[in-house]
C-alpha cells in the first residue's frame, strides 16, 4: 500500500517501538552515566561494575540486570561498528539482492565484521573465538554476540567499535490454553476497515511476521483461497517463489543459523506462506503445538495478511 495515511501510521508505530525499546532498558553506558551524573537532580552510583563499564541507579537495579541478562557469566550484546549500514549508505530495499553495488557494500561490511571479531578474540578474549549469533549489515552494522559480562568495556574500547549495547530480552506472555484472541474487534482496533473502504486491500504486498509462530493450516492462510482471491481480482500479482529464495539464500540469516544445509525448499511452504523458519529452535516447525503463547503469531499474521 502506498497511501500517505499508511506511511504516517507506520512511522508512528516504528517511533513508538523505538521509544518503548529504549525505555525498557535499565542499563546506561559509561558516557551516558557520566552525563547524567552532571545533572543536579539525577544521581547514579557505580554498582557491581566488574569491568563491564555499565552503571546502575542502585544495587537492586544491578542485581536485577545480572539475574535477567547474565547467563553463566555471559550477556548478549550488539557490537556496533563505525561504518554505516547498507540502508544508511543510501541503498534502496527494492530489488536490493540484485543491486551489485549494495551486495558488494554488504559483503565489505561483513568482511570488516569478521576482522573485528578476530581482533576481539585475540586482544580481549585471550584467543577464544567471539560467540557470534548474527551478523547484521542491512539495517545496521552490528555483530550480535554473547560476550563475558566483564569484557564489555574492553570490547567497547577496541578500535573499530562504535558502541556495545546490551540487547533487550523479551519473554512471550504465557496464556491459558484455549484462551484465543478476540479477532472480532481487530479490524476496528487497527483501523484497517477505513483502508478497505478506500479500496486498499494490500494485494501484492509481501509481509514479514516475526512472532511466536503460525498455524499454517488455518483457513486465513489457505493457499487455495489465496490463489482464488488473486484470480478474482484480475490483478497481475508477483508472488515470492522458491526460486527467488534460492537466488538469495546465502545472504539470509537463516543460512547462518545452526540448521545445516538449509535449502529454499525447506523454507517455502505455499504461495500464501512462501517463507517460514523457526529462528529460536533452529528448525522449520513454526506451529503452536509446543508453545503456550496463545497463538499470538497467528493472531498478528491474521490481522496483517489473512486471506479474505
Amino acid at each position: 500500500m502506498q497511501s500517505k495515511f499508511l506511511k504516517r501510521t507506520l512511522s508512528v508505530v516504528l517511533a513508538v517501538a523505538m521509544v518503548v525499546a529504549l525505555a525498557a532498558g535499565s542499563v546506561l553506558t559509561n558516557s551516558r552515566a557520566n552525563a547524567a551524573e552532571k545533572k543536579s537532580n539525577v544521581s547514579f552510583t557505580k554498582v557491581a561494575n566488574n569491568g563491564s563499564g555499565l552503571f546502575f541507579a542502585n544495587k537492586e537495579a544491578a542485581e536485577t540486570f545480572e539475574k535477567s541478562y547474565v547467563k553463566n557469566g555471559n550477556v548478549r550484546v550488539s557490537i556496533v561498528l563505525n561504518d554505516v549500514s547498507v540502508l544508511g549508505k543510501g541503498y534502496s530495499t527494492k530489488n536490493i539482492a540484485a543491486n551489485t553495488a549494495a551486495v558488494k557494500y554488504s559483503n565489505d561490511l561483513r568482511a570488516k565484521q569478521d576482522a573485528l571479531a578476530a581482533k576481539i578474540s585475540k586482544d580481549v578474549l585471550g584467543g577464544e573465538a567471539l560467540d557470534v549469533v548474527w551478523n547484521i549489515t542491512m539495517s545496521a552494522n552490528i555483530i550480535s554476540a554473547n560476550v563475558p559480562f566483564d569484557k564489555i568495556e574492553a570490547i567497547r574500547n577496541t578500535i573499530g567499535v562504535k558502541d556495545v549495547v546490551v540487547e533487550a530480552i523479551y519473554e512471550p506472555a504465557e496464556t491459558i490454553k484455549g484462551d484465543a484472541p478476540n479477532m472480532a474487534v481487530a479490524s476496528t482496533m487497527t483501523g484497517t476497515s477505513a483502508l478497505w473502504a478506500e479500496g486498499y486491500t494490500g494485494l501484492g504486498s509481501k509481509v514479514a511476521i516475526i512472532d511466536t509462530g503460525l498455524d499454517v493450516k488455518h483457513l486465513s492462510f489457505d493457499a487455495a483461497a489465496f490463489d482464488y482471491a488473486i484470480a478474482e481480482s484480475g490483478v497481475d500479482v508477483e508472488l515470492l517463489t522458491a526460486e527467488d529464495i534460492s537466488a538469495v539464500i546465502d545472504q539470509l540469516h537463516i543460512a547462518q543459523s545452526k540448521i545445516p544445509n538449509v535449502t529454499a525448499e525447506d523454507l517455502y511452504l505455499t504461495t500464501k506462506i512462501p517463507f517460514a523458519a523457526n529462528y529460536v529452535d533452529n528448525d522449520f516447525d513454526v506451529g503452536h503445538m509446543s508453545d503456550s503463547q496463545g497463538e499470538h503469531g497467528s493472531h498478528v499474521a491474521g490481522i496483517a495478511a489473512a486471506t479474505r
